[in-house]
């Protein structure tokens, strides 16, 4: 599954990892005693295998802003599950382009 998003003027391409990977990320990111990812490692995974930024080059987690982080942290959880739509637009983001949503 792939979306095309912008924030910010920016355009990148987000490409789904697949449901193994997505449920091994689960693993390894959830706290277990607050419920609640990691986001740290959930960013640092999506920037190298998960966001394509339009051109070319990759994100890094430190060289960000914080207005772009915070969409990101929101951002990013919704996409791995399936959860935007063609035309959604959110804190900072807004969809280009999605898969259409299978129907309810």
């Amino acid at each position: 599954m792939k979306t095309r998003i912008e924030i910010k003027g920016k355009g990148y391409i987000l490409q789904h990892p697949g449901n193994r990977a997505w449920l091994r990320l689960q693993k390894d990111l959830l706290n277990v005693s607050t419920g609640q990812y990691d986001s740290e490692k959930m960013l640092d995974f999506c920037f190298e295998h998960v966001v394509f930024p339009e051109p070319g080059g990759k994100l890094n987690l430190d060289a960000i802003e914080l207005e772009e982080l915070e969409v990101w942290q929101n951002l990013l959880p919704r996409f791995l599950r399936n959860k935007l739509s063609a035309g959604d637009t959110g804190k900072g983001f807004v969809i280009a382009d999605a898969p259409a949503q299978p129907p309810a």
